[in-house]
């Protein structure tokens, strides 16, 4: 829709009325426009000849359509000088427009009627003054957010595009417990490949490694590491004591330990463990 104040350089449409010669009261009807009846200047410069010549409304014959263009209308100040060359149908006339750089369609407004827009000491629209919902993704063009949109002296990596986010984007110790939500990383969040990688990462641990591990709680022998030790390390029976070992087979402190045998006379032996 047509927008105001005139807008510099850019296209604009007006009208005027030429009033007669013979009869200084009234209009001119059907007034004839001849090329160089109708000249524009722009802030000093000197008159020529509009682009397009103006036309007579159809519909109202008493009035007059000027068309302007862009470049026309490069100016602070744009004069139009209707001047009837042959002049006998209709007097002279002078037209001035002052154009600004912005019409009142680029300022901001509320999208519902009577409702305003708060704005703080310095010029800015505050938060509250928009909608919930009213900033998505889609209201920004492509790479309009980017390291240049801000007032900073670092980026993500040296080469976004390359590199994406990265470890060293990240400060010492900037995500930690407090950073993650209670429960924000749950069993759906937890792929299965995921889940998968650990538990073979456990399976496949050594017994070296684990004892050796700063991780859990202090090595001791009533743990799983102990019975996984008892399983697969050395034991050894004397007496009434049967001891098993670390992964060196020498050592026998915790994760090794020792247990106490119990012997029934007369029982049955255990010949045979087979898994049903």
């Amino acid at each position: 829709m047509a927008d105001y104040p005139p807008k510099k350089n850019a296209t604009f449409v007006f009208y005027v009325s030429l009033i007669s010669q013979a009869n200084t009261k009234i209009a001119q009807a059907n007034p004839t426009l001849a090329a160089g009846d109708v000249k524009v200047a722009t802030d000093d410069a000197a008159p020529s000849n509009l682009a397009t010549l103006p036309v007579v409304d159809a519909d109202f014959t008493k009035r007059v359509k000027v068309s302007m263009s862009a470049a026309e209308m490069n100016g602070d100040n744009v004069t139009i000088i209707f001047n009837d060359a042959a002049g006998a149908e209709w007097c002279d006339l002078t037209v001035n427009i002052q154009t600004v750089a912005r019409q009142i369609l680029d300022l901001a407004f509320p999208n519902v009627s009577a409702r305003g827009i708060d704005v703080d000491a310095s010029g800015g629209v505050e938060v509250g003054s928009f909608q919930a919902g009213a900033i998505t993704a889609a209201a920004f063009g492509a790479g309009a957010i980017d390291n240049a949109a801000f007032n900073v002296t670092e980026t993500l990596t040296a080469n976004p595009a390359a590199g994406g986010i990265v470890a060293a984007s990240f400060g010492a110790g900037a995500i930690d417990a407090a950073a993650i939500a209670t429960d924000a990383i749950g069993a759906v969040e937890l792929a299965a490949g995921a889940a998968n990688k650990i538990a073979d990462h456990v399976l496949r641990r050594t017994y070296a490694n684990a004892r050796a591990s700063a991780d859990g709680d202090a090595v001791n022998f009533r743990s799983l590491l102990g019975a996984i030790g008892k399983l697969v390390n050395k034991w050894a029976i004397s007496g009434a004591t049967l001891t098993v070992y670390q992964e060196d087979d020498t050592t026998s402190t915790a994760p090794g330990g020792t247990q106490t045998i119990t012997a029934t006379p007369g029982a049955d032996p255990i010949t045979t463990l087979d898994t049903t």
